[in-house]
């Protein structure tokens, strides 16, 4: 029997299968809410990394389904720069994202933000007690971080955003702005000069 061996071609979608199956079967236990990803492309060669679908639901006790949900998220970025110091994203899409936002009454501040917090830290296992003395003596220790690397964004869109605010059944949906920006991380001292030129 002849066996299959694996290309290059066919790594990117088992990457693509074991990310979604990682979403899907760990995300949940994280945040203690259910959690769904539809599409998962990670074509890390070709410099492209894209997700669907999205879906993060709400804690238990709040009305809406979904506290989270990202319709589309699609990055193209140079390969090789990944190997350099200066990492070049060529353009970053983020579009259909709505975040609900809910209050349980209007006698309490509990809210499914703050609950979801609380799982995720209560999986952490985060503790609230602050010892201020260990953390002065870690800052002391703790050798100069070296600079890390340099990332620069040529293109972000950010498209479709909604902002949902529910209290007691009644929700109030809030459409945010379309955001485009260009250049983030890029050296400003052309546009500088180009601006005193004029």
């Amino acid at each position: 029997v002849l066996k299959t061996i694996p290309t290059v071609q066919t790594i990117p979608t088992d990457a693509q299968l074991i990310a979604k199956e990682a979403i899907n079967r760990y995300v949940p236990e994280v945040t203690g809410t259910t959690a769904v990803v539809e599409h998962v492309d990670l074509s890390l060669l070709k410099g492209h990394v894209e997700i669907k679908g999205l879906k993060i639901g709400n804690p238990k006790g709040y009305s809406s389904n979904n506290i989270f949900e990202l319709g589309k998220i699609e990055v193209v970025f140079l390969p090789k720069s990944v190997l350099t110091d200066k990492i070049i994203v060529n353009s970053v899409l983020i579009d259909g994202t709505k975040v609900s936002a809910e209050l349980k009454n209007l006698y309490s501040l509990d809210n499914n933000v703050s609950a979801l917090q609380k799982n995720v830290e209560n999986y952490l296992g985060v503790s609230d007690k602050k010892d201020t003395p260990q953390k002065n003596e870690t800052k002391q220790t703790q050798p100069k971080k070296s600079a890390g690397k340099k990332v620069i964004v040529k293109d972000l869109k950010i498209n479709n955003t909604e902002v949902s605010v529910g209290f007691s059944g009644h929700t109030v949906a809030i459409p945010l702005p379309n955001i485009h920006k260009t250049g983030i991380g890029e050296e400003k001292k052309e546009n500088n000069k180009s601006l005193r030129q004029k």
